[in-house]
């Protein structure tokens, strides 16, 4: 029990890798460019 309880908050806690990230920006919205500006920050 004790092993399947850590496995699952590793999993939880483990940040996910994503090679690539598709965003659809909406023209009319003012924050897509500064989400869009962050996620480019955060690698």
């Amino acid at each position: 029990m004790r092993i399947a309880i850590t496995l699952a908050l590793a999993l939880i806690t483990t940040p996910a890798l994503a090679a690539e990230l598709t965003m659809y920006k909406n023209p009319s919205c003012g924050c897509c460019q500064g989400w869009a500006e962050y996620m480019q920050g955060q690698g």
